[in-house]
């Protein structure tokens, strides 16, 4: 199976999606119908903002939000990239490297 890709856009330093981000994620997921036993890989770039430490940090807290988005029966893993697109994340299923 290809891996399927959904990404949130997050505002300022805020760790909560925008309403239009979470609404679009959450209808893509269910349309998608991903079985509740897959592996993700949830990746975040730096948050807004701040030093590197701060920007990590926001990262950290988005990376957690977005993991409590999904069903408790996914394999999660987390992951901080400082090169990845700012205040992005982006959830790969089927590809955990």
């Amino acid at each position: 199976p290809v891996p399927r890709e959904f990404e949130i856009v997050f505002e300022g330093t805020t760790d909560q999606p925008p309403e239009r981000e979470l609404a679009a994620f959450q209808k893509a997921w269910k349309a998608a119908k991903v079985s509740d036993k897959t592996q993700v890989m949830i990746t975040a770039g730096p948050g807004g903002g701040g030093s590197a430490f701060d920007q990590a940090l926001l990262a950290n807290r988005r990376l957690r939000t977005v993991r409590s988005l999904l069903p408790a029966t996914v394999n999660a893993r987390q992951h901080y990239d400082p090169e990845f697109v700012p205040d992005t994340v982006r959830i790969v299923v089927g590809a955990m490297d």
